[in-house]
C-alpha cells in the first residue's frame, strides 16, 4: 500500500510562474497559428483575386500571424503574474491550498 502525504501550497513564485506560462502560451499559439494559417490559405487561394479588399488585407493577415505568438506570450505573462499575485495575497489570509499526494517510491532528501 502506498503512503500518502499532505502538502500545502502557500506561495507561488510570481516571476517563475509567469515565465513558464508565457513560454507555453507562445509555443501553443505557434501551433494554432500554423493550423489556422493553413486553413485560411486554403480558403484564400480558392477566392478569385478580383476584389481589391482581399489583396490589401493579405499583408495585415501575415503581420497578425507573426505577432500572435508574441502577443499570446505577453498576455499570458501579465495575466499569470496578476493571478499568482492575487493567489499569494489570498493564501496568506486563508492558509493556502492543501493537497494530498501519494508517495510511490522512496523519498530522497536533497
Amino acid at each position: 500500500m502506498a503512503k500518502t502525504a499532505k502538502f500545502k501550497i502557500k506561495r507561488i513564485n510570481v516571476l517563475q510562474a509567469s515565465i513558464v506560462a508565457s513560454i507555453v502560451a507562445f509555443f501553443f499559439s505557434i501551433i494554432f497559428v500554423l493550423i489556422y494559417g493553413l486553413f485560411l490559405y486554403s480558403i484564400m487561394s480558392s477566392i478569385p483575386v478580383k476584389d481589391q479588399a482581399i489583396t490589401t488585407a493579405i499583408p495585415f493577415i501575415g503581420t497578425a500571424f507573426f505577432l500572435a505568438p508574441i502577443l499570446y506570450g505577453i498576455i499570458a505573462f501579465i495575466s499569470t503574474a496578476i493571478f499568482t499575485f492575487l493567489f499569494n495575497l489570498v493564501a496568506k489570509w486563508l492558509g493556502g491550498i492543501e493537497i494530498d499526494v501519494e508517495i510511490l517510491g522512496e523519498v530522497q532528501e536533497d
